[in-house]
């Protein structure tokens, strides 16, 4: 049983690598299409090492977080604000009630 359970694992696996490609290739396709439509000069295609490596990277959606060097004055300034602020908030709750 743990066999046939750990063949159909592989043989999903399978399905979904073909149906990727399968898809990369539309992709890819179209690309060169667009390509030749506006005479652009091909990308060069990415190494099976950069393949991967991206398929490992986050995919976060929103903003990322900066390190605090690589900041602006002027974003450091408005993130002390903001923090400043917040912890004010907090403690204002915590002794202002509503009647």
């Amino acid at each position: 049983q743990e066999r046939l359970r750990q063949q159909a694992i592989k043989e999903k696996e399978k399905e979904r690598r073909e149906h990727y490609q399968k898809q990369r290739e539309v992709a890819k396709d179209e690309r060169s299409k667009i390509r030749e439509k506006y005479k652009l000069d091909p990308t060069p295609e990415p190494s099976d090492e950069e393949e991967e490596s991206e398929d490992d990277e986050d995919d976060g959606f929103g903003s990322s977080k900066k390190k605090e060097e690589d900041q602006d004055p002027a974003a450091k300034a408005k993130a002390l604000a903001e923090k400043q602020m917040n912890e004010a908030m907090a403690m204002a709750q915590g002794k202002c009630v509503l009647q």
